[in-house]
């Protein structure tokens, strides 16, 4: 059998740990065999919302004391934040018990609907400031998130799976691993005809956004459409905005359609600033305005819009966004011959994102530095 198979390392290793779960307190087990449905991390605040109902122990005292038993691992992120992991044979022999469990099925099931919730506010939060660190939750959540969407659509509740998928519509893109993206949005859009409008317009969202990065913008326009019309019929002004900007860059370098697309972009501004507290999307409508323009050799409304957009996230401190837009500043100056202008923008730009880490940026940039070095004459720098 599976378990004569096993190198005799690893069962006198399973022995061990099935020794010190049996003189495990009652609720201590069974706090144990629920932290099997954890894939990675475990937060405290996660523990709580899937692990203790019912029990005699909350999640900080009952991790506490499994991790003395040597059955958890503590951690302390550099933001002081505490989460909780289980070594791989731990969480085999701890998966194996919840199999078996009574409360599986509803174990697996308030996993599922914690990441459903926590996608959601992120998807929120994604519409500000706080974008970055969204991602960066998410990213390292992601495991939780692949195992809850693998048991929605393997059976556990296809609707949730729906929803989890939509929620994280923006993360798929901006900061989440695409293969992935690509494969859930493409499953989740075949069961569009039993969610809500706002659901439907975000899985568009998503699906527009690979539509984009394949070139292929008509695909993406009509992903996008289909949201608008999607958020338009929720009455939601700021994520129509956001769509209306997404349409309007597809119309980027198309000469014949130039008053169309900057209609659609001077709508989403409108849109944006109609609404409070809109301030990022309010920055990107702007931004997608100042891509057409630029597109378009208008480079007097693009560096007014990328001014005005950079002027809204400076004082948010969004590094990210604040180097792009230097970027697209910097381009604007050397194609008007400023390159002293150009190289300062490209420095702060480059500096910014050094310090944050962000290298895919840092190495564009790096790039870019070569067309004003070129036009003040430092041919060996460029």
């Amino acid at each position: 059998g599976a378990e004569r198979d096993r190198p005799p390392r690893h069962r006198t290793v399973r022995d061990t740990i099935a020794w010190r779960v049996r003189l495990l307190p009652p609720d201590e087990r069974r706090l144990f065999v629920r932290l099997a449905v954890f894939q990675g991390e475990r937060t405290l605040d996660a523990i709580t919302a899937v692990c203790v109902d019912g029990l005699a122990i909350d999640a900080l005292a009952g991790a506490t004391a499994l991790v003395d038993k040597s059955l958890l691992h503590r951690r302390v992120g550099a933001d002081g934040a505490i989460t909780f992991e289980m070594l791989a044979l731990v969480h085999e022999f701890a998966s194996g018990e919840l199999e078996t469990d009574a409360d599986a099925a509803q174990i697996r099931h308030r996993h599922a609907r914690y990441f459903l919730e926590l996608a959601e506010r992120a998807d929120a939060g994604m519409l500000g400031h706080d974008a970055p660190m969204w991602e960066d939750v998410l990213n390292t959540q992601l495991n939780n998130v692949r195992h809850a969407l693998r048991w929605a659509f393997g059976g556990g509740d296809r609707d949730l799976g729906v929803r989890l998928v939509a929620a994280l519509n923006l993360f798929w893109y901006w900061g989440g691993p695409h293969n992935d993206g690509r494969q859930w949005v493409r499953v989740a859009l075949e069961h569009t005809g039993v969610c809500n409008a706002p659901t439907r317009g975000r899985l568009h969202v998503a699906a527009g956004f690979f539509g984009f990065a394949d070139g292929d913008l008509s695909t993406a326009r009509d992903h996008w459409q289909q949201a608008l019309a999607a958020f338009e019929a929720a009455n939601d002004t700021v994520r129509s905005s956001c769509v209306l900007t997404l349409i309007a860059v597809t119309y980027a370098g198309d000469a014949d359609r130039h008053d169309e697309a900057l209609s659609l972009a001077d709508r989403a501004v409108r849109l944006a600033r109609a609404h409070r507290g809109s301030e990022r999307v309010i920055a990107d409508a702007l931004t997608g305005k100042g891509e057409i323009a630029r597109s378009l050799g208008d480079d007097a409304v693009a560096r007014g819009c990328y001014e005005q957009a950079l002027a809204i996230v400076e004082p948010a401190g969004n590094v990210r966004y604040i180097a792009t837009l230097r970027a697209n500043l910097a381009f604007i100056a050397v194609h008007e011959g400023a390159h002293e202008t150009a190289l300062g923008l490209l420095r702060d730009a480059l500096d910014a994102s050094w310090k944050e880490g962000h290298r895919t940026f840092v190495a564009c940039t790096l790039g870019e530095l070569a067309a004003p070095e070129l036009g003040l004459g430092h041919t060996e720098r460029a």
